[in-house]
């Protein structure tokens, strides 16, 4: 039965090639590619490059001076050094800061943003991203002086950010409705001012807050055999637990008056007490109490649209539902004229 199934099958007649609709290969159209081209642009002057090339010449008219003292020559040197370094990490900073922000959105798999030898950059991207890239070092360029990034942390009890504010976590306030607000966080009871801090930097560097205390601990013991004193004596091992607060920001003027803020906070909350265990060790059976401290980490990003008359609200409610967290971060302009 299967066999003469088969055979009717195939002795069908076969479709006319008339009735098939064909396919219009030419009514395709091909996938527009967008334009890319590749470009450098010389950061030499928001890097610090020209001091590193006048240490580095210093260094260089030494070669052959028949007086030269080693001292003068190493303080010379470490300082080549140090500038070296700052330009090194103040590209760095440049480029990860334009990945964050050029617009068009960079893509990886198609763009390129790579730091060169000598203060450069190097783009392969759009027509549009490297207008923005001219923009935003040409602003770079304009901002003579730094950026004070001010950070005011407060710990409140569980429920305490519905009573005080409307505002959800991210929204950009009036500087002077963020006083207000912080005013009245601090007047809750149990409050806890966490941190009050103020960084400057250039526009185009990122900077790193931190505010953390070391909380040390018995994690463990060690049994230590003494051969001359025919005894075994108990070793604490102790450890180190890390809280408190970690602060990463970078600001980037974006028009008169008004900032992009790229902030990264960590904040780490050590439970108090420290829970502690009994536990046995060696053929003696000795009794050991070791401690097993317990972390809570609230992480918190994001990039903000922020003047100089207006505040971030950022707040966070902690895993175990018994603390929140309120901070406010607000920027001030600092030019040469002020300083």
């Amino acid at each position: 039965m299967i066999l003469c199934t088969l055979l009717a099958l195939v002795a069908q007649d076969p479709v006319p090639l008339q009735d098939l609709t064909p396919i219009q290969a030419s009514t395709r159209q091909p996938v527009r590619q967008e334009p890319m081209l590749v470009r450098s642009y010389n950061v030499w002057d928001l890097v610090g490059q020209g001091e590193l090339l006048a240490l580095e010449n210093d260094l260089i008219k030494r070669v052959d001076q028949t007086d030269a003292d080693a001292e003068s020559v190493r303080r010379e040197f470490a300082a080549f050094e140090a500038a070296r370094s700052t330009a090194a990490n103040a590209l760095a900073d440049i480029q990860s800061i334009m990945k964050a922000n050029l617009e068009p959105a960079f893509d990886g798999k198609r763009h390129l943003l790579e730091a060169l030898p000598g203060g450069r950059l190097l783009l392969l991207g759009s027509p549009e991203q490297h207008a923005w890239t001219r923009s935003y070092l040409d602003s770079c360029r304009e901002f003579k002086g730094l950026i004070h990034v001010t950070a005011e942390i407060v710990s409140l009890p569980a429920g305490s950010l519905n009573q005080i504010m409307e505002e959800r976590s991210g929204q950009v306030i009036a500087k002077a409705a963020a006083d207000s607000l912080l005013l009245e966080a601090k007047s809750i009871v149990d409050a806890e001012i966490v941190q009050v801090s103020t960084m400057a930097i250039p526009p185009f560097r990122k900077a790193t807050m931190v505010n953390v205390n070391q909380v040390a601990y018995i994690q463990d013991f060690e049994l230590l055999v003494l051969p001359d004193a025919g005894k075994e004596i108990v070793d604490p091992v102790v450890a180190v637990v890390q809280e408190g607060t970690e602060m990463e920001v970078s600001v980037t003027p974006i028009e008169s008056g008004r900032f992009s803020l790229d902030a990264h906070l960590t904040h780490s909350v050590l439970e108090r007490p420290i829970k502690t265990f009994d536990m046995s060790i060696g053929p003696d059976k000795l009794k050991v109490q070791v401690q097993l401290p317990e972390v809570i980490i609230s992480r918190l990003k994001g990039k903000f649209d922020l003047g100089l008359e207006e505040a971030l609200v950022i707040t966070s409610k902690q895993p175990d539902g018994e603390q929140e967290l309120l901070m406010l971060m607000s920027v001030r302009a600092v030019t040469e004229q002020d300083r």
